[in-house]
């Protein structure tokens, strides 16, 4: 989605909440980055900070979570730009998807060994990987989606998806043999508690597939206050391998697998981040949007460097819930 230049919301209009670390509890805490909402309210500043005692980063102070949820999601906010299925850029993003997000697709094959397993996607937003799921599958298929406009579509297109959040729906006990979270976590305000939740709904052995930002990536620390995975203020949480395993060992789910995902466009998104937010000429920043040719072809080979380098922008975690004694 382009970078609007909404700057009605300030600092002061803001509720804020001070959080502790999910992950220890500590409130002790040292400042990592200070960066801006570079979709909407790009007169605001947030802060980055990290955990003293575990080294878990999270966004703190953060706006008060019903008004996170009102005044920085927008209707067409990224995750749902595939349900446009006339658009163009959308046709050139689940292009690009397919080809990188394959290794996801065999790994899951691979889990289900040729069973028709039970699979529930956890912000299913567009109902991408659902789709193509069902196309190729027999498998028992279930999509979570908090937005009611993207939950009632997806059911019209055939697919079975239930409207709320995931500590809402009371699943059964151990009713799943698969879990997908995609760029998700990083948005709960409690991802230790959403990790649990999941712990508990997955059988004994079931996969858990969690896709965020990497922290530790090559493009952070070159961007600096650029970077677009902040996405500030909706990501709260900002994980490093280290720091997801560590969360995902306290709800008993095991590191199993790590990759990096290959992320067409990240550079772009960058670079048009910080013309818009720098000194450059407005003019340039509205030219060199971040669906450029120009960059998207010039950030690739950076972006396949850091990927075979495991620096990359992207990170896809795999954990088994570990079986009873």
């Amino acid at each position: 989605m382009p970078i609007m230049n909404d700057t009605s919301l300030r600092a002061s209009d803001i509720i804020w909440e001070t959080p502790v670390c999910a992950s220890c509890g500590s409130a002790e805490r040292r400042h990592v980055i200070t960066s801006f909402d570079y979709e909407i309210s790009i007169e605001c500043e947030f802060t980055i900070v990290e955990c003293a005692d575990c080294g878990l980063c999270y966004t703190c102070p953060r706006p008060e979570i019903r008004q996170l949820i009102e005044n920085f999601y927008p209707d067409d906010y990224i995750c749902y730009i595939h349900a446009d299925e006339n658009a163009t850029m959308g046709r050139l993003d689940s292009f690009f998807d397919m080809r990188t997000n394959g290794p996801r697709y065999r790994r899951l094959a691979r889990f289900a060994n040729g069973r028709s397993i039970s699979l529930l996607d956890v912000g299913c937003g567009d109902g991408y990987l659902l789709k193509h799921l069902k196309r190729r599958t027999d498998w028992q298929l279930r999509g979570l989606e908090p937005n009611p406009k993207m939950a009632s579509y997806l059911n019209r297109q055939g697919l079975e998806v239930d409207c709320g959040l995931l500590h809402e729906m009371n699943y059964e006990d151990a009713s799943f043999d698969a879990v997908i979270l995609t760029h998700v976590l990083e948005h709960t305000p409690d991802p230790l508690a959403v990790l649990q939740e999941i712990s508990r709904i997955m059988r004994p052995g079931g996969m858990l597939l969690v896709e965020v930002p990497n922290f530790n990536a090559f493009g952070r620390n070159l961007m600096k206050r650029y970077w677009w995975g902040y996405h500030l203020p909706r990501h709260l949480y900002h994980f490093t391998p280290q720091t997801l395993s560590a969360l995902a060992s306290k709800a008993g789910l095991v590191r199993t697998g790590l990759r990096y995902p290959f992320l067409f466009g990240s550079w772009a998104w960058n670079i048009h981040i910080m013309l818009k937010m720098s000194r450059a000429p407005m003019i340039l920043a509205e030219a060199l949007t971040y669906r450029h040719p120009l960059l998207l072809m010039s950030g690739a080979p950076l972006e396949l460097i850091n990927v075979v380098l495991r620096r990359g922008n992207l990170m896809e975690l795999c954990f088994e819930k570990q079986k009873r004694a």
